[in-house]
């Protein structure tokens, strides 16, 4: 009966569990979104003008803001003012480290022509005898070789890890996706994946 029970409250739990992390994460983003509403001048506000609060405007606001700044940036003219004011921040030597360490990194996650994240790979890791999955993220030409750049993700957290140096020879490339390799590493490798598709 107290198996029973407790295999009860565990399918409970996996089911509820999921759901309730999903809606945090969702209503914390949109929280934040709805937060650049604080940009607008007090004056021009909803509440000002017309008497109350908008629910989800800040959202709308934060949409249309960066759709805007994309279509001004991808142009000549919107081109040459970021250039301009990239070429201003990098004189500031702190803030230019971490403006363009932050967008590198943005551009190879986000934008379709990076290729980081788009591979998963197997190395030897944390010793010779262990694999561990990582994801392939970029080349670096050395004196002697050139080696492949992985992020190793840690789990089950895989927003922190380790970044690793690898020759070809030491790496396997995987017939498996980004997504199926973060199901693995977050499920602790209780959801299995086949790492080489079948041909059949």
């Amino acid at each position: 009966m107290i198996k029973r029970l407790r295999g009860y409250l565990l399918t409970g739990l996996v089911f509820w569990l999921p759901i309730f992390v999903t809606v945090f994460v969702i209503r914390a983003i949109l929280e934040w979104l709805n937060g650049i509403e604080s940009l607008i001048p007090d004056t021009y506000r909803a509440s000002s003008l017309i008497g109350y609060n908008i629910p989800g405007l800040g959202v709308l606001v934060a949409v249309i803001l960066l759709l805007f700044t994309g279509i001004l940036v991808t142009n000549w003219l919107g081109q040459k003012f970021v250039n301009m004011g990239e070429s201003l921040l990098k004189r500031i030597p702190l803030v230019r480290m971490i403006y363009h360490t932050t967008k590198q990194i943005m551009q190879a996650l986000l934008m379709s022509s990076g290729q980081s994240f788009r591979q998963v790979v197997m190395v030897n890791y944390p010793h010779q005898h262990c694999k561990t999955l990582a994801f392939l993220t970029g080349q670096v030409d050395t004196e002697t070789e050139l080696l492949n750049t992985v992020f190793v993700p840690t789990t089950p957290n895989p927003t922190s890890g380790f970044f690793l140096m690898v020759p070809e020879k030491e790496m396997v490339r995987l017939d498996m996706s980004v997504e199926e390799a973060l199901k693995m590493i977050l499920s602790l490798g209780a959801i299995g994946q086949p790492l080489f598709k079948s041909n059949k």
